[in-house]
């Protein structure tokens, strides 16, 4: 996957926090199959085509500057087999609002999830990078 943008919403929630006028906590990660090539990633305010949310695993701060999102996509509920073209983490504010944080998209070689076979359960795990 690519860089994470972050949302105008993530970005004012970023403002937010700066000031002290709100909290915040990731919790959940969609996985879409939709071709967001060529589009303003930072104007989205929802994920078209997702196949999927998980919560979040797992939120490292790892430095002075560095925050790690873990999460773990995986195909116990899939009835279907997609490509995951992009990643949306969500995030809630202080008041309850969960909103799109951030967005990653993968154009060249996309993950892809199998359906469930009721044998064997597929996974990927993908760890989100947020610079602060």
């Amino acid at each position: 996957m690519q860089n994470l943008v972050i949302t105008s919403k993530g970005q004012e929630l970023m403002s937010r926090l700066i000031a002290g006028t709100t909290t915040a906590t990731f919790t959940k990660i969609a996985g879409s199959e939709h071709d967001y090539s060529g589009v303003n990633l930072e104007a989205l305010t929802e994920l078209e085509d997702v196949k999927q949310n998980v919560l979040v695993s797992k939120v490292t701060r790892t430095d002075l500057t560095l925050v790690e999102v873990l999460a773990a996509l995986d195909n116990h509920d899939l009835t279907e087999d997609y490509y995951v073209k992009a990643l949306g983490l969500y995030a809630k504010d202080g008041d309850g609002e969960e909103m799109l944080y951030a967005v990653s998209i993968e154009t060249v070689a996309p993950d892809h999830l199998p359906a469930f076979s009721g044998k064997t359960i597929s996974s990927i795990t993908y760890l989100s990078l947020i610079h602060i």
